[in-house]
């Protein structure tokens, strides 16, 4: 969808100058994450697609066409969706048990493209928890030096405090 892509594009162009700062800050778009889990096919593998996805890891990282866990050193630190309630193209709510339960990433970001609802979680005890925002509307990410907030209807990313 065209507000799906825009968001995307909004996304890793901020978190591409985040990257010049932070090195080990590392971005991914719509790449499979494949992990470990008994019972799931031949391989015991399941999958499941970000929109994006960060990764922190000091020494950068290569995967191909899919991002292998426990191959890579690190998994993700935050997973980014932009569901859209009128084109159902994944299922996000399997995404979010996956993130939470099976994957347990640190934070979870979501953004419904038409309804612009901004929701930024952290998994607290084995739970996605709402973050709360801060006195000016954003979502501090302390470990990736991140405020997440609107900015004309639009996710955007402070770093340092600055835009």
């Amino acid at each position: 969808a065209v507000d799906q892509a825009r968001q995307r594009s909004l996304t890793l162009s901020s978190l591409d100058v985040i990257g010049f700062h932070r090195p080990d800050i590392q971005t991914f778009n719509e790449l499979l994450l494949l992990y470990p889990k008994p019972g799931a096919g031949q391989w015991g593998l399941a999958g499941v697609i970000p929109d994006n996805m960060i990764v922190s890891h000091p020494t950068r990282l290569t995967p191909n066409w899919y991002y292998g866990l426990p191959l890579q050193p690190v998994g993700p630190t935050l997973v980014l969706d932009y569901p859209s309630d009128t084109n159902r193209r994944k299922d996000y709510d399997r995404n979010r048990a996956v993130y939470e339960s099976e994957l347990k990433v640190p934070y979870h970001l979501v953004f419904p493209v038409e309804s612009r609802q901004l929701r930024v979680c952290e998994l607290v005890r084995g739970r996605y928890t709402p973050v709360r925002a801060d006195a000016n509307g954003r979502f501090p990410i302390p470990e990736l030096e991140l405020a997440v907030g609107l900015l004309d209807g639009w996710v955007r990313y402070w770093f340092r405090g600055e835009l």
